[in-house]
């Protein structure tokens, strides 16, 4: 499990986008190190922040720090609302409000290993109604499927936030050593998907609307926009964006690898006969795929099948996509020159033998269950 998973970013997109919000965490004994990463991605929305530990309010100022982490707080201080700098000019500037506790755990959201989260009201004209309806959509936005990068507001990006970002590597560049070369993933990483991450928020600096869309929202539904330029570079950017960070998560340090679930490895071998058949049929779609491109394991109405796509297009591009090739993803591997090239030159073949050491299991048995449920 993440640290903390995707329906904070959801949340955090929702509540930028009204005046006069706080977060207040509720906090357990374990959760010091999931509410420090969380602070750091609600600070990145500009949403002011309070927190709780076993419904006790703290001040912010005497809120968990790495230094402090291990050890709680002398005594309780009431939790007193505190504007974010980028808002000293809003309407709360100097407001000195004392945030009640929520109460019962059932008016917060879990959104990581030790910590919930609730949303707090510091405008009085909002009417308990109006708040309900908040929190009714962030609960939409948390459970809505196919939705997979949350982002901040247009609000946020008018205000300089780069909306798409380049996320950290969860291993070293040279973990994945010596099937792929650490030289290797230090630029595929830092400068090809860099460059699609860049190039994407260029795209669309002006059309704050698609901004603030999710990535992965966005691609699903690009022939749906009108400007042929802007439509290919959400095609090639947004699907590079999209298509990466699902790569990077599904290889890792070989010893990490694991093995299918028993439910994927009930699915192969109903589909394909034996793991090793399935390898055999995805590595043949790889190499196959002329000039660049990806070969995919996916999930069509409930079964596994193998397909591939060009340049950087992705499964779910309605339009683009034949459609009998739709489906979910849950396995991708880059066939891109430039994920191989330093180590294997033009040995495609190598490359995709050698990549199977490195598929974490885990992550494309938790992409399969995902995709049933979708």
């Amino acid at each position: 499990m993440q640290v903390v998973d995707g329906r904070f970013h959801r949340i955090c997109n929702l509540v930028s986008s009204y005046p006069n919000r706080v977060l207040i965490f509720r906090i357990d004994s374990a959760g010091f190190a999931t509410y420090l990463k969380a602070r750091e991605i609600a600070d990145a929305y500009r949403i002011p922040c309070g927190w709780e530990m076993d419904g006790t309010p703290i001040t912010a100022k005497d809120s968990p720090s790495r230094s402090t982490a291990s050890s709680r707080p002398r005594r309780p201080i009431p939790t007193r609302h505190r504007s974010h700098p980028s808002r000293r000019a809003s309407s709360t500037e100097g407001r000195r409000e004392k945030i009640r506790p929520a109460g019962s755990n059932n008016l917060f959201e879990p959104v990581g290993c030790g910590i919930r989260l609730a949303v707090m009201n510091l405008d009085p004209s909002l009417n308990r109604r109006s708040f309900v309806k908040l929190g009714l959509a962030a609960g939409a936005a948390a459970a809505a499927p196919g939705v997979l990068f949350g982002q901040p507001s247009a609000e946020a990006q008018a205000q300089g936030a780069k909306v798409h970002v380049l996320p950290e590597l969860g291993y070293e560049f040279a973990a994945l050593e010596p099937h792929i070369d650490a030289k290797t993933m230090e630029i595929h990483h830092g400068k090809h998907h860099a460059s699609y991450v860049a190039n994407l928020n260029t795209a669309l600096a002006e059309h704050p609307k698609l901004h603030s869309m999710p990535a992965g929202q966005l691609i699903a539904n690009v022939q749906a926009i009108a400007d042929p330029a802007l439509r290919a570079a959400v095609r090639n950017n947004g699907g590079g964006h999209v298509n990466h960070n699902m790569f990077w998560e599904l290889i890792g340090p070989p010893a990490t690898a694991g093995v299918p679930s028993e439910a994927l490895q009930k699915a192969i071998t109903t589909t394909f006969g034996t793991l090793a058949d399935m390898q055999k049929s995805l590595t043949a779609a790889g190499l196959s795929r002329f000039g660049s491109g990806w070969a995919w394991l996916i999930v069509r109405n409930g079964t596994l099948a193998i397909t591939s796509t060009p340049n950087q297009d992705h499964p779910q591009m309605a339009g683009l996509v034949p459609e009998t090739e739709i489906g979910i993803p849950v396995l991708g591997i880059d066939v891109w020159e430039h994920a191989y090239y330093l180590n294997y030159q033009n040995r495609r073949a190598d490359y995709l033998a050698a990549i199977w050491n490195v598929i974490q299991w885990p992550k494309v048995s938790a992409n399969y269950a995902e995709a049933l449920q979708a």
